[in-house]
């Protein structure tokens, strides 16, 4: 089946309200993203806030994003954003939670919390994303990932959707676990409700997109970690930083 993508972007103009302005004079340096529906206008946004006085803007282009501003749900790894020096604060622009909490969760391994400022154009709103918001999603990562190095039988879950596929990688668990026994389960996506049906899994691997392992366990009981955190288990769960501390 042949596809047609057509860009959908954001066409009314743009400009940040006093209210968000107001919370981002309280940072010396912010990085600027925004969801794709967004980016075009940006250039712009970035001029007003250059205005601001004392506050510098930055960006930057992160791991498999097109262009300089976009920011992806499965960004949440500190390293994806590729900055030169350090950042005081998050400035996003778009509705919706999903982008600007990836912000939030990559800061995970980091010693301090830089506060993701959300402008929804469309509601012509501030909204604020503090630590508290996502401490208990910090909370049962760390509590997953104690709970994998006791775990005997692990299930594994590896996607079929392209540009995520880790089969390969996912092998070597049983090299690196030899005391461990995996079960291996392909799919499209994961269904934590299915989970049921494989009782003898006490634990489990997410090879698909990393915000399955992190934010989406928590309405869930089945314990989760991702898979390249499996691998450094125990060097993230000696690190001092906010996964380990909050």
């Amino acid at each position: 089946m042949k596809s047609l993508l057509i860009d959908a972007r954001y066409n009314k103009p743009l400009k940040i309200n006093q209210d968000t302005l107001d919370e981002i004079k309280k940072h010396k340096r912010v990085a600027l993203y925004a969801a794709v529906q967004f980016i075009h206008l940006l250039p712009d946004i970035k001029k007003q806030l250059e205005t601001v006085e004392g506050v510098e803007v930055v960006t930057s282009k992160p791991d498999r994003t097109d262009a300089n501003y976009q920011i992806l749900g499965c960004d949440c790894y500190w390293q994806n954003y590729q900055f030169a020096d350090d950042i005081d604060a998050f400035v996003y622009i778009g509705d919706g939670f999903f982008h600007p909490l990836a912000m939030a969760l990559a800061q995970r391994d980091t010693a301090k919390y830089r506060p993701v400022i959300i402008y929804d154009p469309k509601d012509d709103k501030k909204i604020l994303i503090d630590l508290e918001r996502i401490a208990p999603i910090l909370r049962r990562y760390r509590s997953s990932l104690m709970k994998f190095k006791n775990a005997d039988i692990v299930g594994v879950f590896v996607t079929t959707k392209p540009g995520q596929q880790q089969y390969k990688m996912s092998l070597k668990l049983k090299e690196k676990f030899p005391d461990k026994k995996f079960y291996y389960f392909a799919g499209d996506n994961f269904d934590y409700a299915k989970t049921e049906e494989f009782p003898f899994c006490k634990f489990w691997i997410n090879t698909a997109c990393p915000r399955i392992g992190l934010d989406d366990q928590v309405n869930y009981k089945v314990d989760t970690i991702n898979l390249m955190d499996a691998f450094d288990v125990d060097k993230i769960l000696s690190k001092d930083c906010l996964l380990t501390r909050i």
